[in-house]
């Protein structure tokens, strides 16, 4: 069993969208941004339009390891009790990290 992977250019567009938040945070703390209230504003709002962008990638990419793991534990595990367990939570983890997620993701 395969974890779901991403698209690669959702994959692409998420790092950047990543990159270009943390360049945000950085730039409005800047003393020339924060001269001016005009370039204070817009930063603000292009940082607020990647904020849930990114809080979703991130949350994505948090359900994707713990489903990596999950699968190793099933692949590697000989306790039936365990493999129960692990198979268990692989099967809920893609519906819940997809429902929200991708629906926002589509969007981007």
């Amino acid at each position: 069993m395969k974890p779901p992977t991403l698209d690669p250019r959702l994959n692409e567009r998420l790092k950047e969208a990543e990159r270009r938040f943390e360049e945000l945070d950085a730039e409005l703390i800047s003393p020339e941004v924060l001269k001016s209230p005009q370039r204070l504003r817009e930063l603000g709002q292009e940082r607020s339009r990647l904020e849930e962008i990114v809080g979703l990638g991130r949350k994505l990419a948090r359900a994707t390891q713990e489903l990596e793991g999950a699968l190793e534990l099933v692949q590697d595990s000989t306790d039936d009790e365990l493999q129960a367990l692990a198979e268990a939570e692989c099967t809920g983890l893609p519906k819940s990290s997809s429902g929200s997620c991708f629906s926002t993701l589509g969007k981007f």
